[in-house]
């Protein structure tokens, strides 16, 4: 697959703000999208009729991302005594059959009723979920904070909508690499799992993780500098030289 300058998409998530772009051919081109670094999230019970085929969209909206979320069986009180005044008719033994059989229905596989659905909000659909739902139904945060990421589902949902909503990206037909920008200090973790979500799940045909300062450099034509780094939550500099 040939690899156009055009198609190549410049992301960059902040504590604050998201913002991505398409092409590389003009290092001061402003991004074409910037959004709010906020996920809203609201889980839901799925009912057997209410399940869809893989093509078949699972949101309420366009731009909302639905993850099944299997919920673990529990066997209730009540259920106990059920099956302990069934046993007092059939004899003690039977009571004890009975018990075994709802110690096993927790680790037999779960009826299609019992799975529940998190759903995400990004950009404007978080902003209408806001008006639609009431804050104990719906939670609002920021998958990342200090540079550092705290929920990586949510942080999945945000990339997700910047790269198929706001940019219009098909999934299907990927022929956009991504260039995207990451804080000096992520680990080799956390580059595995960037990886591993962009070529499995977003199924980009190429993938570079480029440090902040480097980018920022390039974008003044040299890999040497002082780079003063001014944030949401903290300012920083760095004196380097990087090499390509």
């Amino acid at each position: 697959m040939a690899l156009k300058e055009e198609n190549f998409v410049m992301l960059h998530s902040g504590s604050w703000n998201t913002t991505a772009g398409m092409g590389v051919f003009d290092t001061n081109k402003p991004p074409s999208v910037t959004i709010r670094s906020l996920v809203g999230s609201r889980t839901v019970a799925v009912e057997p009729s209410e399940e869809q085929g893989e093509d078949a969209p699972k949101t309420e909206s366009d731009t909302a991302i639905a993850i099944d979320v299997p919920e673990t069986t529990e066997t209730t009180k009540d259920d106990v005594e059920i099956k302990t005044e069934s046993g007092d008719k059939e004899g003690g033994e039977q009571i004890e059959d009975k018990e075994e059989e709802s110690e096993k229905q927790t680790d037999e596989p779960q009826q299609e009723g019992d799975k529940t659905q998190t759903i995400y909000y990004c950009g404007s659909a978080l902003t209408e979920a806001q008006q639609q739902y009431p804050e104990s139904e719906l939670t609002v945060a920021s998958p990342i904070e200090k540079g550092i990421v705290k929920d990586w589902a949510a942080m999945e949902a945000l990339w997700r909508h910047v790269l198929f909503r706001e940019l219009g990206i098909k999934r299907s037909r990927n022929a956009s690499p991504v260039l995207m920008v990451v804080p000096t200090d992520w680990t080799k973790e956390e580059h595995e799992r960037i990886t591993q979500i962009f070529f499995e799940n977003f199924n980009v045909p190429g993938l570079y993780l480029a440090e902040e300062p480097l980018m920022i450099l390039y974008g003044c034509a040299t890999v040497t500098g002082l780079i003063i780094d001014i944030g949401h939550n903290s300012t920083g500099s760095l004196h380097g030289a990087w090499s390509t």
